[in-house]
Order: structure tokens, then sequence, then C-alpha cells
């Protein structure tokens, strides 16, 4: 796979998420704890962008701001409630936000699904356990035709922290988990490096989206992308 197959990826982010039964109180207890939920809450990234080009053997960082706002509600075909995210972006804080994307998420069965670049990800199992695993892409059906379907098919979501601080750009945010995602790869030849982190009562303050592409002449990395998200402020 080559990178002009995955630039995709690069605007590809994060995703957060919804909201009496027993499955109402469940998500409640979900909007109250990693993935708060509230018409007009937004945070904003410091984002570096990073590609690396095998033909002139260079790298090139792009640096901006991204901002996520929860901008509305709306009930799907099932009547089931959705969140509408929009994704604003912009060079710097000197400048105004832009609309970038508009993508929207749901909490249903215990369970976080998100829908952006028109495909939807299982981003969260409710409640969260140490080791717990699930189908993130499963609805994602891999084409060998297809580089991304084929890139994003059959991954393997996993807890790899639960309820643990961790300090970011000087803060310490006290109670953490990451979501570790995992794609299959050609060993040797592919690395990646997909994981989110979630503070509670805030939402995602980290995300890590990393491909890299060997050259299977000399075993030397050539191509792929990496993209870094840091909470900058919220509200």
């Amino acid at each position: 796979m080559r990178i002009s197959s995955l630039l995709f990826l690069l605007i590809g982010a994060f995703c957060f998420i919804t909201g009496c039964t027993k499955q109402d109180l469940q998500a409640l207890d979900l909007k109250d704890s990693y993935y708060p939920l509230q018409v007009g809450k937004y945070i904003i990234y410091d984002v570096d962008s990073t590609v690396y080009d095998e033909f002139s053997q260079s790298s090139y960082l792009h640096q901006f701001q991204v901002k996520m706002l929860v901008a509305d509600t709306f009930r799907d075909s099932n009547m089931k409630l959705n969140y509408r995210y929009e994704r604003y972006t912009r060079e710097n804080s000197k400048q105004a936000f832009q609309l970038a994307d508009v993508w929207s998420a749901t909490q249903q069965n215990g369970r976080v699904e998100v829908v952006e670049e028109n495909q939807r990800f299982i981003k969260y199992i409710y409640p969260p356990v140490l080791g717990n695993s699930w189908k993130g892409n499963a609805y994602i059906k891999a084409d060998l035709n297809d580089p991304r379907s084929k890139f994003l098919g059959n991954w393997d979501y996993s807890f790899t922290a639960v309820d643990q601080p961790f300090e970011l750009k000087g803060t310490t945010y006290d109670s953490t988990i990451v979501v570790l995602e995992n794609g299959e790869l050609i060993p040797q030849v592919e690395s990646s490096n997909f994981k989110t982190i979630y503070a509670k009562h805030i939402g995602p303050i980290y995300a890590k989206r990393e491909y890299l592409e060997k050259q299977p002449s000399d075993l030397t990395w050539q191509s792929g992308f990496s993209v870094e998200y840091r909470i900058n402020s919220h509200n």
C-alpha cells in the first residue's frame, strides 16, 4: 500500500458520542465519564501532521488547529438519538475556524458508534475494562481492490490503560483511558501506531495516527504519515 492510498487518514482524528430504562441509565453513565455529551461542548486541538515522501526522501510537517464541536442532535431512520459533530480547522490561533467536515455519533447497546468520512466505527465499548477488546471496524468490509477498505478491515481495538493519570503539555489528568487500535500489517515492512487517550469528564485529549512503510530492498522507512492531536482548550 502506498502513501497516496492513505492520505485520507490525515484528517481522521477522533471521534466521540450519546444519550428511563436500564439502557438509558447506562447512556447517562457514559455521558458523565469519558464521553461527556451536550450541545455546545467543544475541544480545540493542536495538530502536528507529518508526511514522509519516498520519492524525495523528505518529510513535511504541517501544524494547524482543529475544533470539534457538538453542534446539534437528530433522529436517524430508526429514531435513534444521534449527535452532530462539526469539525473546524485553521492554520493558527490568529485565524477564524473554517468548517471542514460534519460527523455523527450515537451510543447504543453499550457501545459508541461514530460515522466519519462515510465510514462507521465502533470507537468504544462500555464499561471500560483493562484488556477488553472488540472489532472496532466491523462495519467496514475489506475489499482487496480498495486500498482504503483493505487497510481498515478487521482491526482490533482494546483498552490498554483504565482510570490512570496522564500528563500532557504540563497538565495532569487524574483519570484517563487508552484505546489502542491495531490493524493487519506485513511484518517487518509496515508499522502503525493508532491510539486515543480519553480524560474523564472531558473526552479525547490526545490521539496519534501513524503508518510507516519500509522499502523492501533495504528495509529503511521510506513512506507514510504521522498525525498527533493534543488538546489545547475545551469548555
